[in-house]
């Protein structure tokens, strides 16, 4: 049986005369119909009291967290022109919908905005929806009158979604006007516009008024606009500024309807009789509701975009998973290699790392740890050496009400106090390892002289005492990579320049995704990165143009754009032709939250004397074969660091840290890193 879509149940609920098709008798509905999207408007999908409440909570949402990111005002396109944005996530997903201007936002989980809560579970409950039409986010937005705010020409499409998807939308407070017109990403093959340079501004506009592909739809309080299938991708939205908006005039009514032709007889008679768009004109409202507010429902369908989501059907799978950490197996990038270090048989590493914790350290967290034990265990009662199971039980009792040493807590990356944390969780593991194993050979061999019942509770005592161990093992080898990744980061301060982070969200680093220096910020994997270092040009890299490889070296060559809060796949190709020039690593996890630059420097070569004394030529082939040995070794040592780095974050549980990936990360090799690249400048 086929479940049924939103419109579905909403003509169910509502009829065919309450929804009207927005592209219905329009010059764009062959088109729209032919390619798949849909658009409607539900009048009076809620009454005006319950669009009333909504808006007065809505308001008084955004106020009472407004110190807070989640709500922070969005910059539009550069211009000083804000509104205010709120986003909830339903459910379990933690996948976030990032946009220009909001890309360190906070997010808000639906428990935490009670409203919201109280909203989707009457939208879904109210309309007999599915889990499988379930909403997983909501956006929501307030727009001020004496700002003259408005949203610009978009799409929602983003790699959360599917290609055909509905989008439900609440207006609330003031009227509005939402107006469409095709994407202009295309215009040739989807909806027949052949125009030269018509795809900016005024000469966009101006062919999709001529061939009537302009539309716009007034909405009230308590109406539901509803896009279906592929309206995301084939049309853009936006909606009116306020001064644009209809005065009850003859002219301007007209000057509306001319600037959008497609627009259907249903919003025409409610933008021609003043009485039917508003009580009595658009002022006297303003006046009473002078914002307007919109509340946006979509369905992530792509949680797999995210690894750690627990609506990706294979996370579950994970945590019963053992991987292997062997530095062999960086090399093999087809082998999938999980999230690490669960249900171990054995230490992951084979020579674990030996670290010099200062004795004050140790007194403090190991001998504290198991000194504590050893005192209550020589001072338990009943105790005696002509009871060996008792002992044995007041040994693994009182080692069974302590945990294993805490478990480390991973951040986007490594700093400092991490590291030094790092190594003493490691030193506590190793300790609590020792301990645990002299105190199984003590149990094993005393087993055989107990009795049934004995040898019963003794079995159970080494079980518990393997569990801990096994824990304790997980938190040691974590701990050692944690280790290993920063003392391999701290070899390359030499070879790096950290560059200030940008003052800003709305800085135009973040907005347009390139920097003065004609470089672009791009997301690629891991293995892609470990192909530019394997074969990095020597005399570009001696010359300070980055670490620079042939394309024809990379396997894969497609990569994403970041810019604006969203990510725009392209090929390298485009960017510079046949070769890479990889200028700057971001080697964070959140870099959709901060851009933590590190600008490559290379060892430069001296300069050859011209005197008498000058080198032979044989010298200088072989000063070079060491200077290319050299560079050789600085790329590896690179790679060295961003393997285990990423080897690292694969172990992050924090759910937040996670960036909304444009791939599936199964391995350290497809784990995500972001660079800078050089464009290639036509001249």
């Amino acid at each position: 049986m086929t479940t049924p879509t939103w419109i579905s149940l909403l003509r169910q609920k509502y009829g065919s005369c309450q929804i009207q098709d927005v592209f219905q008798g329009t010059q764009m509905q062959d088109k729209a119909k032919a390619l798949g999207c849909g658009l409607y408007v539900v009048r009076n999908f809620i009454t005006e009291e319950k669009a009333h409440k909504l808006m007065e909570g809505l308001t008084a949402e955004i106020k009472r967290i407004s110190f807070q990111a989640g709500c922070r005002s969005v910059q539009i396109k550069g211009n000083k022109l804000w509104y205010e944005s709120l986003q909830v996530l339903l459910g379990n997903c933690i996948c976030t919908y990032m946009y220009a201007g909001t890309a360190r936002n906070k997010t808000f989980r639906e428990d935490e905005i009670p409203m919201m809560e109280e909203l989707n579970q009457w939208l879904h409950t109210e309309h007999g929806c599915d889990a499988a039409n379930g909403f997983h986010q909501i956006v929501a937005n307030i727009y001020n009158h004496e700002r003259n705010e408005n949203t610009p020409w978009h799409t929602d499409a983003n790699i959360l979604l599917k290609e055909s998807t509905e989008v439900l939308g609440i207006s609330l407070g003031a009227p509005g006007i939402y107006c469409v017109q095709p994407n202009r990403e295309h215009l040739d093959s989807r909806w027949g516009i052949r125009q030269a340079n018509s795809t900016r501004g005024d000469k966009l506009r101006k062919a999709c008024i001529e061939q009537g592909l302009r539309a716009c739809v007034p909405v009230l309080p308590g109406d539901l606009i509803v896009s279906t299938g592929t309206f995301m991708q084939h049309c853009e939205h936006k909606t009116m500024k306020y001064k644009d908006l209809t005065d009850g005039t003859i002219e301007k009514t007209q000057e509306i309807l001319h600037r959008y032709p497609a627009t259907n007889m249903a919003s025409r008679i409610l933008l021609e009789q003043p009485h039917n768009w508003i009580s009595t004109t658009l002022t006297d409202l303003l006046e009473t509701k002078p914002n307007r507010g919109v509340i946006t429902f979509r369905r992530t369908d792509n949680h797999w975009r995210h690894p750690r989501c627990p609506e990706v059907p294979a996370a579950a799978t994970w945590n019963n998973v053992h991987a292997d950490i062997s530095a062999t197996d960086f090399k093999n990038p087809g082998q999938r290699q999980q999230p690490i270090l669960v249900n171990l048989e054995q230490s992951d590493i084979e020579e674990p790392t030996t670290v010099h914790v200062p004795p004050h350290e140790e007194r403090t967290t190991v001998q504290q740890n198991i000194g504590a034990t050893r005192s209550t265990q020589e001072t338990t009662p009943g105790t005696t050496p002509e009871t060996p199971t008792h002992e044995m039980e007041a040994n693994t009792v009182d080692l069974h009400g302590r945990i294993a040493p805490t478990a480390i807590s991973l951040g986007p990356h490594m700093s400092q106090q991490s590291f030094n944390t790092s190594r003493l969780v490691v030193a506590d593991c190793q300790a609590f390892l020792q301990f645990l194993s002299t105190t199984t050979e003590t149990l094993c061999s005393k087993l055989s002289t107990q009795t049934p019942l004995q040898q019963t509770e003794i079995l159970q005592q080494i079980e518990r005492l393997a569990n801990s161990a096994q824990q304790a093992r997980r938190t040691l080898a974590i701990g050692e990579i944690a280790v290993e990744a920063y003392q391999v980061m701290d070899k390359l301060k030499a070879t790096v320049q950290p560059l200030p982070f940008p003052p800003s969200s709305e800085h135009h680093t973040w907005i347009r995704g390139t920097n003065k220096r004609d470089q672009m910020r791009i997301l690629v994997s891991v293995g892609t990165v470990m192909q530019i270092f394997r074969h990095a040009d020597y005399d570009a890299y001696i010359n300070t143009q980055g670490i620079v490889a042939d394309l024809h070296h990379i396997s894969n060559t497609t990569a994403y754009h970041l810019k604006g809060g969203q990510c725009f796949q392209l090929d390298l190709n485009d960017v510079f032709p046949g070769i890479v020039a990889m200028r700057s690593i971001e080697m964070r996890l959140d870099y959709e939250r901060v851009m933590e630059r590190l600008n490559f420097q290379p060892i430069a070569l001296p300069k050859i004397q011209t005197t008498e004394e000058s080198l032979s030529t044989n010298d200088k082939k072989r000063r070079r074969a060491m200077h290319e040995q050299q560079v050789v070794q600085d790329c590896s040592t690179w790679s060295e660091c961003l393997l285990k780095e990423k080897r690292r974050q694969m172990n992050i549980e924090d759910l937040t840290i996670w960036p909304n990936l444009m791939w599936n990360a199964e391995d350290v090799m497809s784990m995500p890193v972001v660079i800078w690249i050089k464009i290639k400048k036509e001249k």
